[in-house]
């Protein structure tokens, strides 16, 4: 959708009570935004997805749809280098409490009845995906970055909403995990490969090239016709 003219966005800072908590994100959606798009951030020891994240989500709205920018964990989740403290948090933990985030979101006055989307990397990229197979009905896309099929487990045979698997050239593990994910999957999927990228997609020009990607897929797959059903809560 992006024609050179990014759409007038509202962006203010969020924070989204989940199970006793809040985690903190930042909303834009634009004007008339056909979508809203959750970008999910850990930063997990060992992951580097908040960058990533933060760029992703500056690219969705030029193309009409909403980004939340939303950290699965909390600050006393982290210590003063950013990352986890003690032992990371399970991927279900940060996949249920993306599923909770995204009816809270859902419901927002800024964002109701806009169908959703998902982006994530790393941990938060298994989480999406997680998130996405047991909400089908309510998640129209995701696009998962670097996951691995540990993280992921059985999720993956049951998810069915267009998919975007995204691996860079140089992490050529990630690429074969991959591959194998894309292979269980059901439902509409690709494998699109970063070249020169590795495995946290920080080399000069990676990020930008993922955001990219994201948004074509995303765009394509999350705009909704008429009777939208919002989210409503309930057992997942």
């Amino acid at each position: 959708m992006a024609n050179g003219t990014v759409p007038p966005a509202r962006e203010r800072a969020v924070q989204v009570p989940v199970d006793g908590i809040a985690l903190n994100g930042a909303l834009v959606v634009p004007e008339n935004a056909r979508g809203l798009i959750v970008v999910v951030a850990s930063a997990v020891p060992g992951e580097s997805d908040v960058a990533l994240a933060a760029t992703v989500a500056a690219a969705l709205p030029a193309h009409g749809l909403a980004a939340l920018l939303l950290d699965l964990l909390t600050p006393e989740e982290r210590i003063a280098d950013g990352t986890v403290d003690d032992e990371p948090p399970d991927v279900t933990l940060l996949a249920a409490r993306l599923v909770i985030a995204t009816v809270t979101k859902a419901n927002d006055p800024d964002t109701h009845g806009l169908p959703i989307g998902y982006v994530g990397a790393g941990m938060s990229g298994a989480a999406a995906l997680i998130a996405a197979s047991v909400r089908p009905l309510d998640v129209r896309a995701v696009v998962s970055c670097s996951a691995q099929p540990e993280d992921v487990g059985h999720a993956i045979e049951r998810l069915r909403v267009p998919t975007l698997l995204v691996a860079g050239s140089r992490d050529p593990a990630t690429v074969a995990a991959s591959r194998d994910m894309l292979a269980a999957l059901r439902g509409p999927r690709h494998l699109s490969i970063v070249r020169g990228a590795g495995r946290a997609f920080d080399e000069p020009g990676a990020a930008d090239r993922v955001a990219a990607l994201a948004a074509e897929w995303l765009e394509h797959d999350v705009p909704a016709a008429a009777g939208i059903t919002p989210w409503s809560i309930g057992r997942w």
